[in-house]
């Protein structure tokens, strides 16, 4: 029949009954429970069907047994209850005090009484209410909820966290590098986050800080100290303003990068603490651009000779920039806040910097606490389609498995629904929910289940609740 429930009224105690709508073995709960006596009854019923009930409607019959068409107070058995008449079950409306329902309250027992007026439950097969029938006393049902002020039970919603999240891109020369596809790495780049970025529309913010900036001289060694587009739920803007081409001779500065996010992002939490903030850091080489480093100790980044960073005057700006780029990674997860490392390694044509490049990817990635369990821990990515690939699922997953509640309510039992779909809790937290902290506020998604949370898009789910609430109007 319906998968929904059906909300009659008790006018007594204006207790909602939700009998399900189930079939089992020929026998409707609907016509049991309004053809019984008495609550045992219909508790009885349950072996044909699912029924739930908190106080049977036949129970008033113990205050007038007469205005049930029976008063003797015997149990009988549904199926044997069928000599009822439709004049008898319809002095409901005639029963003397305290059962005086109201028009709405009448509307859903004339329908009801309607479908017990059957002398045999043959005769009910052959006369069962269509689909169309029950969906309107579903409709009457909710309808007395609304006027009367009716209570069901609590439900409590969780919805995706929508995170911050800030990319941090390098703009240095080397984006202007040609990859196997014939693309630079900053073209790669943009083609791919016009594609990425827009499926986090509506759960996640997004912003952009870019290193080094344009300029002369030691310019080319630094990042602005705001970045260039604050985290907004506005992608279609924040993708129009990429731009368009790498920076002239420019340095690799991750660190002046990231610490002008991270002074953003302490920021923007001391506004809404609650909220989850994640770094994607994408670069094609090593970090640079430390003026400070000692140059008898420092790894040089020179394509063809270490020692070159060593000819008079000095050039440690060509030093890998490892130790304070570490260090800021690893201080910004103990604040809360992870980096996502992605790798564009298909442009590192020089046989002794790859090792140097691609051991310093691993260690940020392994700092910023979102390292793969397989090799390499960093996203790596050569081309366009690969970039696609590489961001796509943390992205989804950090913006639809992290799911917040969305009210005060406590929730019950271990189940989350969604249009059809279940998920269970996990306390091992392979496959199923789990909740993040002992706050009980937030919970993660696991496994297949935040795949389906990710191919579904699921944006809002529901569990019982403590407590009752009054129906929507």
């Amino acid at each position: 029949m319906l998968g929904n429930d059906l909300l009659c009224v008790d006018a007594d105690e204006r207790a909602p009954l939700l009998f399900g709508q189930r079939l089992r073995d020929g026998v409707d709960p609907l016509f049991a429970a309004m053809c019984a006596k008495d609550l045992a009854i219909v508790r009885r019923v349950l072996r044909f069907g699912r029924v739930h009930c908190e106080q049977s409607l036949c129970q008033r019959q113990r205050e007038s047994p007469r205005a049930i068409g029976g008063g003797h107070g015997r149990l009988r058995h549904p199926r044997r209850a069928r000599r009822r008449s439709a004049s008898a079950l319809g002095s409901l409306h005639r029963a003397p005090p305290p059962f005086r329902p109201r028009a709405c309250h009448r509307a859903v027992l004339d329908a009801l009484v309607t479908r017990c007026s059957h002398r045999s439950m043959g005769e009910w097969r052959r006369a069962q209410i269509t689909a169309g029938a029950i969906a309107t006393l579903v409709s009457l049902g909710a309808g007395c909820g609304a006027k009367t002020g009716l209570k069901i039970p609590c439900t409590t919603r969780f919805v995706p966290d929508a995170p911050e999240i800030m990319f941090v891109i390098d703009r240095s020369a080397s984006m202007g590098e040609i990859n196997a596809e014939g693309e630079t790495h900053w073209t790669a780049l943009d083609r791919a986050l016009r594609t990425v970025i827009p499926q986090l529309q509506g759960v996640a913010r997004i912003g952009m800080a870019f290193y080094p900036r344009e300029g002369r001289g030691r310019d080319l060694c630094r990042a602005d100290p705001v970045p260039a587009q604050p985290p907004t739920d506005d992608l279609e803007r924040l993708l129009r303003e990429f731009p368009s081409s790498p920076v002239e001779n420019g340095g690799t500065a991750i660190y002046e990068g990231l610490l002008a996010s991270a002074i953003a992002m302490r920021s923007r939490r001391s506004a809404d603490p609650g909220r989850q903030r994640f770094l994607i850091l994408v670069t094609d080489g090593g970090a640079e651009c430390n003026f400070d480093l000692p140059l008898d100790t420092c790894v040089c980044l020179s394509v063809t000779d270490e020692r070159n960073c060593r000819i008079p005057p000095g050039f440690p700006q060509f030093c890998l920039d490892d130790a304070r780029t570490l260090s800021l990674i690893e201080a910004l997860r103990v604040e809360g806040v992870d980096t996502f490392v992605l790798g564009l390694t298909g442009g590192t044509p020089f046989p002794r910097l790859a090792p140097i490049y691609l051991g310093f990817l691993e260690r940020m990635a392994r700092a910023g606490g979102r390292a793969r369990t397989t090799s390499p821990p960093y996203l790596d990515a050569r081309v366009r389609s690969e970039i696609e690939q590489s961001l796509t699922r943390p992205l989804l997953e950090t913006a639809l498995c992290r799911l917040v509640r969305s009210d005060a309510r406590v929730m019950l039992g271990d189940t989350l629904t969604s249009g059809g779909v279940s998920i269970v809790r996990d306390r091992s937290r392979r496959n199923g929910w789990d909740w993040s902290d002992d706050s009980q506020r937030a919970m993660q998604l696991y496994g297949a289940a935040c795949d389906r949370a990710i191919e579904r898009r699921v944006l809002s789910w529901n569990a019982p609740a403590e407590g009752r609430c009054e129906l929507p109007e």
